[in-house]
């Protein structure tokens, strides 16, 4: 388990959270804007900000990197080293590279699923920092790229194009700002790993900026831009029916043409 201080503290409610989190994470990286809610109640309607990470988690293949992007995340890096041992490829004071090989193709789905694989770099993640008292989960937050599904099933290889996304990015969040509304309440939590670090005076500081936000109404304009298009709507058809096909034969299970 990793020790760590949680401050937690109700505060102003906004109900512009796009605003809000533009306001709060002008000039920063690695931030996350969230939405929840029942698709059918429609309840637990929730906004997620995201607004400081102290820990960045990427997976590429069967490698998972923690990289430290702050003083607090640095504190992480040494005891996950230590949780991780047989799997780690390499580190230092800042990144952590941990290799797990791939599981036997012999065994069942759900063997697979639960065996260990990049997600086990998450879900010890997540136990190591639970705490009592607590809530369940240390918001870690992030995505998955469909390729992830490479991890547990045994796919043709895809070659590598322009845009070369991460099977998973997740973060450490330091600072979480969470809108509640259906009840219209805020509450804004920061995690602390370490003592040498100034969380606590910044949980104050976004405070006084939730506080003292105001909303500006948002004005549209014209698009003057001239519309055109690349392809006709006969050979869109033609590539629309082709995907079909490949979802009918099971070589694919979605698709956006483009």
């Amino acid at each position: 388990m990793i020790k760590s201080t949680i401050i937690k503290t109700d505060c102003k409610y906004s109900q512009q959270p796009t605003e809000l989190f533009a306001a709060l994470t002008h000039g920063i990286d690695n931030v996350m804007l969230l939405e929840s809610s029942e698709i059918d109640s429609k309840d637990d309607m929730q906004s997620l900000l995201l607004i400081r990470s102290a820990l960045k988690i990427v997976c590429r293949d069967r490698e998972v990197t923690f990289s430290a992007l702050n003083d607090n995340g640095l504190s992480l890096i040494a005891p996950l080293t230590s949780h991780f041992g047989a799997f780690v490829k390499d580190s230092n004071t800042h990144t952590l590279t941990l290799y797990f090989p791939h599981p036997s193709q012999t065994l069942c789905q759900d063997t697979r699923l639960q065996a260990t694989s990049p997600f086990s770099a998450l879900r010890d993640l997540n136990v190591l920092l639970s705490q009592d008292g607590h809530d369940n989960h240390r918001y870690i937050a992030g995505t998955f790229a469909y390729d992830m599904i490479a991890s547990i099933e045994s796919l043709p290889q895809v070659v590598d194009g322009v845009n070369q996304c991460p099977d998973f990015v997740f973060y450490v969040i330091e600072d979480a700002l969470m809108l509640d509304h259906q009840n219209q309440t805020a509450t804004l939590v920061s995690q602390q790993f370490s003592e040498n670090t100034d969380v606590a005076i910044r949980h104050e500081q976004l405070l006084e900026h939730i506080e003292t936000f105001i909303p500006q109404a948002i004005k549209g304009s014209a698009i003057t831009t001239p519309v055109s298009v690349n392809i006709d709507d006969e050979t869109f058809i033609d590539t629309v029916n082709t995907l079909k096909q490949q979802i009918i034969s099971g070589n694919i299970f979605q698709v956006v043409p483009s």
